[in-house]
């Protein structure tokens, strides 16, 4: 089946949020890539651009402690 079939198939709607899905999955990689990387201030930015939930607000929480930044970290 081919995409443009699963696309008529499927509500407007839900195209949209799966491509919206899929769009933070790439940035969620992205980000952990740069923390990998100890590129910390990327990967924050990375993670501004992803809806905030409790796993970004942790993930962003261990970056401003590992940066020393603790109070910053709490407060995330």
């Amino acid at each position: 089946m081919s995409l443009k079939q699963v696309q008529s198939d499927v509500p407007v709607c839900d195209v949209a949020i799966a491509y919206i899905l899929s769009q933070e999955i790439e940035t969620w990689v992205t980000a952990l890539a740069r923390y990998d990387n100890n590129e910390f201030d990327e990967a924050l930015k990375s993670f501004e651009n992803i809806s905030d939930t409790s796993k970004i607000l942790f993930n962003c929480g261990v970056i401003h402690a590992t940066l020393g930044e603790h109070e910053r970290a709490v407060r995330r």
